[in-house]
């Protein structure tokens, strides 16, 4: 099974960097629970590639590019294969 879903460590501080759930939720054009259960849970992949688009200068994402910038290292994303 593939890795869906961001660690929950890297996804709690996406969403304080971002200002919060409801901020979160704001400018990602979604609703406040669906950021809680991701806080909880993880980011989607699909809304990561979306944050690093929308948001390139977050450090938290530029954390995560640093931990990929070996394509041989893409497999050590920090991601849950929980849903």
């Amino acid at each position: 099974m593939t890795k869906k879903r961001l660690s929950r460590e890297h996804s709690e501080l996406i969403i304080a960097e971002l200002g919060g759930v409801n901020e979160t939720a704001r400018k990602l054009n979604t609703y406040s629970s669906c950021v809680s259960v991701w806080k909880r849970r993880g980011f989607p992949v699909s809304y990561v590639y979306q944050l690093k688009c929308k948001f390139p200068n977050l450090k938290s994402l530029r954390q995560l590019d640093q931990t990929t910038a070996d394509p041989s290292e893409s497999s050590k994303l920090p991601l849950n294969s929980k849903r």
